[in-house]
């Protein structure tokens, strides 16, 4: 409304200035403030009252509500008055927490000259460190509108807070303080944090007043969320701001205080000079306060602005923006509109001396003369060392400027020159004392700062003149027409009448004749200055009621909100009674809700009543736009107005207003006509080195003609080669022509495809690819430059369409989405990763949406940075409003529309999604099966993303990059598949495998799981309540985890637990349990065991079935008893993933004796699925033996130990031997039997398997480890399927052959000894001959036998007995090395069981050195013997030559049979060697030489030399001999 009529007279505005720097004033408020704690910043505290006036007056100084005064004080130039107040919390200036939070009667201070003379008024604190000053601005404090100020508390200390307080000036004054952060807490009372409100509302009367507090220990948001806060009041309020205390390091406690009175937001300018401190970089800084939206902040005349900030927003400029580092330098800072400014100084260089000064505006009104300061060094008592500074005119001459102390007059130093204005310079001036005044013939503006000791001071201060008044008056008949406004009283050099703020040509006299109703006012000019009117209105003599009506978004989408406002204004001289206004809301949209200023809203009409004159009204009506089954619709909505005076509409209604409704596709793809429809926009990618340009499209059925989609010209073209098959353009800087690559594929029709494309000019390559897979390569050749568009381009970007200036454009005609453009050549891996999804920006990377994780190479070594996508159009929210597609990379790359009227919903396979319960083959299972070819199972990707949100069923195995499974569904794989993942998992739901279904994730895989998120995956075990399983779960408990590195060297702390009430049976029923020894359908809870790091039987660890049993850990269970030959258990719960950390201790040190030495873990499989030997035996180097071994039962119907058939298979890199019988705890010898089943190197799902531990460490599970391999895939050899060791019965052997199909480099043999008369027994011996091992020791191929009965055959290394033994290749002079011993005079066969990858004419023998027979091994005959009791190591041996061809070798001067290491003595012997060593090196496995003997003789070879103090481990031993021959031996210390 307008509150002015012509008969009002009206004073000058004088541009929001005239009373700023009103400190000389009648009248001063001092609110009180708050101190973290009592005397922490603020002790003494003195106030300065002083004057120009030179005659007496009398100042009466009341506080709080009080009307009578508390003292009075006779005040002239030259009697200034110091007036004395209470130390700390005297609960006048500073209040205690008791009164904090509240409203108080009884604090504050007002000081009031009767008279109407004039005074300053500046409160000076201080304690032992610290100090502060405030300067009162008088009755310019007074106000309605404020914002909190201040600067940020960063100093470590726990006495600091910022304090805001308020002083009413009238009764019933209701204040509001918000828009803080809505984490600060302020405190009530005693209680820190006692208020939380988002909103503080008071009323306070006259003289009471108001206190906040946010200290800094209180919460982190008190900082600086305070900062910017609005204070609003209905009638005048005075507030005080600031921090007691505050520093500016937050790894410093050093802090001083500082405050100061601001004045309101209706008394603030734009341009403000400040004056640098004494301070260094931390300790000088301003902070500028914005109290409108959208305000620039410049700095130095900067045409760029600094900062943008909105309401309550705060700027904070760093000292280095002054002319200079130390004290006068300046700065200019001009903001757009009108802020707070505040200056954080400091009287010293340390940080503990800073203070803080609210900055009034320049302008050419300020005031000409400071007269005076009182006592300007004073403290409070004690002295400060500082100085003065001046803003001043540049056109004021410095010998116009006066400077006084108590001393006399002040020479004046040269000026400073402030860069970005001619109109102001500076001076500092150092050293002043006592009362200082500043005079001058033009405007200026003076501050002081100093220091004493640790405390800071500084304060702003003027002098004031009295500003020249401009008055207006009407004269004629008060309204139009016939009315005129005229300047009366004081005349100025010139005058500019301005209507409605738009200058009146012409209108340039004292004089104006209005015509029109508006509001005017006049600019006036005397002196130099401009002055402002305040404006006043003219109103029409008829009455004239002005309608109009604006809508704040005139183009919205279906259900975006708009808001329409309808403005109704009297602009008749006279009131306008019964006033209503209609509004019928057309049809699309609909009302969500009203908000009239006056009146009330019913139906469609607005009831306002009485509207007086000038008086302007207003309400909102929000609309929603309703949903539209075309492109677009407007509509117009119109307004009008009823009233019982006629309206004489002399000013024309603006009743209507337009809104346009567009259909809204949030995810959206582009229909393209193939006619004209494009998106455009200048060009970018001319110039580049390298590029990847990718697209999602769906052609339309017939095409058959060229069709671009994407790029610029020939430079860059991204197209569809009849229509159908994909090809890239690129065109590079001199070459002779463009080169096209196209696929030899074609595209199906109506059927969605992502098509990319990549060059570098690095490598000259430009490739095409094809839903992530790449179809064609082929080299630029003699390019190596970068993209150039050939003469006939027309300068754009496109899509859709060919942009060139040729006739022929190649409009595309189909759909087109997610087209990216990245300015480096991207790898395949990179491209795959972000096919079927889309991208975001994750800390400057660029990541997926549906799998947020970054994209990278295939080894994740390197990501993508967001700035490297320099266009990005997923399509997503389309202002079609406005034609325009947004570009979401960082480059603002925006696309305009044309001739486009079809945004249709997204339906491109971001990722695949299922949306209906069936097949994974059944198009209809999919959301968008009909444009999708997810159905079609040998087309999908191994790099797909797959949503399940349906149950969904499937007979095939799937590769995908992301599998995400949601909430109550599941996917169900049966017919023995896999499902392998090698990005990211998300359980929410469930994933069932079925029969020997298995899930696999690579080592770069993840999984994320939901609270309900698991897998179902079922394994067969024994049935006999007799035999024992060696058991390890796949899953653990339900829990929700997050994404985190699955991958990493140590434990994936994701997993969880298992406990046996887990299980279920085949028909997903709970397991039941006994405690009886013998199952009956169900298990015995007597059986359950965990062997960890143990040594002997007693090591063996009970557990129950809620015991927690980690991933990784074995455990031992017997069968349920039921009479099929197998039972089936279910494994439900959330999957093993990652890397599985099992820490391990060699409890028997050194030595692999069973039951003292050899240390023993039960570990099993962790994950769904099978896992390969070689890999786990590799990562698990130094800390197991290099072997593992599976317990396997075959008989027996008892639990006694002694009577149990069965016993430990073995399995090495080699290959693996069946188990050799069970000896029992007291070591009994059972016969012959062996196990039924010879392991795989595969261990398939749930099987648990012994280990060695040689050294304390840590066994490790990875994912790398998992293989899929069926159990139903076993077919005898050792490379082939897996094997769960449950057979049920004696003679199920399905692997009686044992026949190893190798896929190594091995020659492999198995020999067999059996016992023929005497105690029975049976042992298998694997050996194994290849270029890539030694005869010494060789890691994870060996296998030492444990169980060495009375009656054996053993492999012979270096002394130890060996059941499974690599050795070099096989030579005509090599001699295997056999153990064998007999319980007394008993009769044996020795047999070669089977020969892998020997060639048929290769000799083997088994020599027996007793009867000097060399039997043919390779003849499938049993050689047979007779032995006496004892141990025969020399006995027999494995030649590879006849007796013949042995005796007629010529015998070498050495043989290397006779260089060997015995552990018992730690000797190692050189025998029958004739001659002395040159040089005997002893050579660890890393190179090093850890002992050397030069010239080492005979006699000194014969009897041993002593390796006792080298390490234990594995070294070769290299000998020299006379004849430079070297000679090396692997031997192994144990």
């Amino acid at each position: 409304m307008r509150p002015n009529k012509f008969n009002f007279i009206l004073f000058l505005a004088f541009i929001c200035f005239n009373a700023v720097n009103a400190q000389l004033s009648d009248l001063h408020y001092l609110p009180p403030l708050k101190q973290d704690s009592n005397n922490v910043a603020i002790q003494q505290q003195t106030i300065y009252l002083s004057t120009p006036v030179t005659t007496a007056f009398t100042v009466n100084v009341y506080r709080g509500t009080s009307t009578t005064a508390i003292t009075s004080f006779s005040l002239s130039k030259g009697t200034p008055v110091t007036y004395n107040l209470a130390n700390g919390d005297n609960n006048i200036t500073l209040v205690t927490n008791a009164n904090t939070g509240v409203v108080l009667n009884n604090s504050g201070l007002r000081f009031e000259a009767p008279s109407g003379e004039k005074f300053y008024v500046n409160y000076r604190g201080r304690s032992g460190s610290q100090a502060a000053s405030i300067t009162s601005k008088g009755r310019a404090a007074l106000g309605q509108s404020f914002k909190w100020g201040g600067a940020p508390i960063e100093a470590d200390h726990s006495s600091m807070s910022a304090t805001l307080g308020i002083m009413a000036t009238e009764d019933d004054t209701e204040v509001t303080i918000s828009g803080y952060n809505p984490n600060c807490e302020f405190r009530l009372g005693t209680d820190v944090d006692g208020i939380t409100d988002n909103t503080i509302t008071i009323t306070l009367q006259q003289g009471e007043s108001y206190v906040l507090e946010a200290a800094k220990d209180g919460t982190t948001a008190n900082i600086d969320g305070w900062i910017g806060a609005s204070i609003e009041a209905d009638k005048d309020i005075a507030i005080s701001n600031g921090m007691l205390n505050f520093g500016v390091n937050p790894s410093s406690a050093s802090r001083d205080a500082g405050a100061d009175q601001p004045v309101p937001e209706d008394k603030l300018g734009k341009d403000y000079v400040f004056v640098r401190g004494y301070g260094g970089s931390s300790n000088e800084y301003i902070i500028i306060i914005g109290t409108q939206d959208n305000t620039n902040v410049y700095v130095n005349g900067n045409t760029t602005p600094f900062a943008n900030i909105d309401e309550g927003e705060y700027a904070e400029i760093p000292s280095t923006y002054f002319s200079g580092t130390t004290v006068g330098h300046n700065m200019l800072v001009t903001t757009s509109k009108d802020t707070y400014a505040y200056q954080v100084v400091s009287g010293d260089s340390g940080i503990h001396t800073v203070s803080l000064n609210f900055v009034a505006p320049v302008n050419c009104l300020l005031p000409d003369a400071m007269n005076h300061i009182h006592n300007i060094t004073d403290i409070s008592g004690i002295t400060a060392s500082g100085g003065v500074f001046i803003i001043a005119s540049t056109y004021t001459p410095d010998a116009n400027i006066t400077v006084k102390d108590g001393t006399g007059p002040i020479a004046l130093p040269a000026s400073s020159t402030v860069a970005g204005t001619t109109d102001w310079k500076t001076f500092y001036i150092s050293g002043l004392s006592g009362d200082v005044s500043v005079e001058s013939s033009g405007p200026i503006a003076v501050g002081f700062l100093g220091f004493n000791g640790a405390r800071g001071i500084a304060g702003y201060f003027s002098g004031f003149d009295t500003v020249p008044e401009v008055t207006l008056q009407v004269s004629g008949g008060g309204c139009l027409p016939g009315a005129d406004v005229e300047v009366v009283g004081e005349s100025f050099d010139s005058y500019q009448w301005f209507e409605d703020g738009v200058l009146i040509p012409g209108a340039t006299s004292a004089t104006y004749s209005p015509t029109t109703s508006a509001d005017y006012y006049v600019r006036v000019v005397k002196g130099g200055c401009t002055y402002d009117s305040q404006s006043l209105s003219a109103y029409y003599c008829d009455p004239d009621v002005l309608i109009n009506k604006t809508v704040d978004k005139n183009k919205v989408v279906e259900g975006e909100t708009a808001i329409f406002t309808i403005e109704v204004q009297n602009l008749g001289a006279n009131p306008v009674t019964n006033l209503t206004v209609v509004d019928n809301i057309p049809s699309g949209l609909t009302l969500i809700s009203s908000n009239p200023s006056v009146g009330s809203w019913s139906g469609s009409t607005w009831t306002i009543g009485t509207l007086n004159s000038g008086v302007k009204e207003t309400i909102e009506l929000e609309v929603q736009a309703d949903q539209i089954n075309t492109h677009s619709v407007t509509l117009t909505n119109t307004a009008y107005n009823n009233q019982t005076e006629t309206d004489a509409n002399v000013t024309t209604d603006s009743p209507s207003a337009d809104i346009t409704i567009y259909n809204y596709i949030s995810e959206a793809s582009i229909d393209f006509d193939g006619v004209d429809d494009y998106l455009s926009r200048p060009g970018f990618l001319e110039g580049l080195d390298q590029i990847t340009i990718m697209a999602w499209v769906k052609t339309d059925s017939g095409n058959n003609s060229n069709m671009v989609v994407a790029g610029e010209d020939e430079g860059v073209k991204l197209w569809l080669k009849n229509g159908r098959k994909p090809s890239i353009t690129i065109n590079t800087k001199y070459a002779l022509s463009e080169t096209s690559v196209s696929c030899s594929c074609s595209l199906n029709y109506d059927e969605w495809h992502h098509i990319a494309a990549t060059y570098s000019r690095y490598t000259g390559l430009i490739k095409l690819y094809v839903d992530g897979e790449l179809e064609k390569s082929t080299l630029k050749l003699l390019s190596l430059t970068e993209i150039e568009s050939s003469s006939n381009a027309n300068g754009s970007f496109e899509i859709g369409r060919l942009s060139s200036n040729a006739s022929d454009k190649e409009y595309f005609k189909g759909d087109i989405d997610e087209v990216r453009v990245f300015n480096v050549a991207l790898a395949d891996s990179q491209i795959q990763k972000m096919v079927y999804q889309e991208i975001e920006d994750v800390s400057g990377n660029v990541y997926g949406k549906a799998i947020p994780k970054p994209i990278t190479t295939s080894d994740v070594s390197e990501t993508i940075s967001w700035s490297n996508l320099i266009a990005y159009y997923p399509m997503t929210d389309i202002d079609i409003a406005s034609d325009v597609v947004n570009d979401f990379s960082e480059s603002g790359n925006d696309l305009n529309l044309y001739n486009i009227s079809t945004i249709v919903e997204q339906t491109a396979p971001m990722p695949y999604e299922s949306a209906s319960d069936g097949a994974w083959e059944i198009e209809s299972t999919w959301l968008h099966g009909t444009v999708w070819d997810i159905e079609d199972v040998a087309s999908n990707k191994d790099w797909s993303i797959v949503k399940i949100a349906s149950n969904v069923t499937t007979t095939n195995s799937h590769n995908n990059l992301g599998l995400i499974i949601e909430d109550d569904v599941s996917l169900t794989v049966s017919d023995e598949n896999e499902i392998n993942n090698s990005w990211y998992l998300e359980l929410k739901g469930t994933l069932d495998l079925e029969d020997d279904c298995q899930l696999i994730q690579t080592s770069t895989s993840d999984l994320v799981t939901s609270a309900l998120g698991k897998i179902r995956r079922r394994q067969e075990g024994t049935s006999s309540a007799f035999w024992y399983n060696y058991w390890g779960s796949p899953v653990g408990t339900l829990s929700a985890t997050s994404l985190t590195d699955n991958n990493a060297s140590t434990n994936n702390d994701n997993n969880t637990p298992f406990n046996l009430n887990m299980l279920k049976d085949g028909d997903g029923n709970p397991m039941t349990f006994t405690s009886s020894y013998t199952a009956n359908g169900n298990i015995s809870t007597y059986w359950l065991y965990t062997y960890k790091n143990g040594l002997t039987y007693w090591d063996w660890k009970k557990i129950g079935t809620s015991s927690n049993v980690s991933a990784g850990v074995g455990y031992t269970q017997k069968g349920t008893g039921i009479s099929e030959d197998f039972q089936e258990y279910i494994f439900e719960g959330k999957p093993n993933n990652g890397t599985v950390v099992l820490n391990v201790t060699d409890k028997g040190g050194f030595g692999s004796t069973s039951g003292s030495t050899k240390t023993e873990y039960l570990v099993a499989n962790p994950y769904p699925s099978a896992i390969d030997i070689h890999e786990f035996i590799d990562d698990n180097y130094g800390v197991i033996a290099g072997y593992v071994q599976l317990w396997q039962q075959w008989d027996g119907a008892s639990h006694n130990l002694n009577e149990y058939d069965g016993g430990y298979a073995t399995v090495t890199k080699l290959g693996s031997i069946k188990a050799y019988q069970f000896q029992g705890i007291l070591g009994a010898i059972f016969g012959a039997v062996r196990g039924t089943l010879t392991p795989t190197r595969y261990v398939p799902v749930g099987q648990g398997f012994m280990v060695e531990v040689v050294s304390d460490g840590e066994i490790k599970f990875k994912n790398s480890q998992r293989v899929f391999i069926k159990e139903s895939d076993s077919n005898g050899s050792y490379n082939s399927g897996s094997i769960f060791l449950k057979s049920n019965s004696k003679g199920d052997d399905k692997d009686s052959t044992s026949k190893n199909e190798s896929d190594d480099d091995f020659m492999k043999m198995r020999i067999e000894i059996t016992s023929i008369a005497g105690p029975e027994t049976n042992r298998e011996l694997l050996l194994g001959f290849s270029n890539t091992t030694t005869d010494a020791f060789d890691y994870g191929y060996e296998a030492e036998c444990v169980e060495v009965t009375n009656n054996d055959l053993l492999l012979d290394l270096e002394g130890a007995d060996m059941t499974i033994q690599a050795y070099g290749e096989i030579t005509s002079d090599k001699v295997v090395g056999l153990n064998f011993r007999s319980s007394g005079n008993n009769s044996f066969e020795i047999t070669a069981t089977d020969f892998e990858s020997f060639n048929d004419d290769q000799e083997v023998y088994l020599r027996d050195n007793l009867t000097n027979t060399y039997f043919d091994l390779t003849g499938n005959e049993a050689y047979s013997f007779t032995s006496e009791q004892g141990i025969f190591n020399d006995r027999f041996e494995i030649v590879f030559q006849s007796k013949s061809q042995t005796l007629s070798s010529e015998q070498a001067q050495f043989d290397a049979n006779y260089m060997y290491f015995q552990n018992t003595t730690n000797m190692f012997y050189v025998k029958k060697f004739s001659g002395s060593a040159k040089n005997l090196a002893v050579i660890n496995m890393k190179g090093q030489r850890i002992m050397e003997l030069e010239n080492v003789d005979n006699y000194t070879l014969e009897n041993g030399i002593d390796l006792s103090n080298i390490a234990t481990g594995a070294y070769v031993v290299c000998l020299q001999t006379s004849a430079n021959e070297v000679l090396t031996k692997k031997i192994i210390k144990k």
